[in-house]
């Protein structure tokens, strides 16, 4: 994936205006695993609508990888960001998800 692009993606995901960000969630997961560890890194940030974005985009990223990533979006201090998690992970089941899951 070209930097310039990434870096697009990524700015339009974490500008604040909603519709841009949702067509960025989309756009980013046509490059799947390439963008995992930006949007990693997004869900660390101490801003909640930052780590809300990222859980979002990885909703579309369709790989198993992902799944550890929604985990950790599942327990987030934040309802929205755990609630968020848990509609990406019935996008993606996975066995790995279940107690998770169930904790929530």
């Amino acid at each position: 994936m070209s930097q310039t692009i990434a870096a697009s993606l990524l700015k339009e995901l974490t500008g604040g205006v909603d519709e841009r960000a949702e067509a960025a969630a989309r756009a980013l997961a046509r490059y799947g695993l390439e963008v995992l560890p930006a949007l990693q890194e997004l869900l660390h940030r101490p801003d909640p609508d930052l780590r809300w974005w990222a859980t979002r985009a990885l909703a579309e990223i369709d790989d198993p990888q992902v799944v550890s990533l929604l985990l950790e979006s599942l327990q987030d201090p934040d309802a929205l960001i755990r609630q968020c998690a848990a509609l990406a992970l019935r996008q993606q089941p996975s066995f790995q998800a279940v107690p998770g899951l169930a904790q929530a």
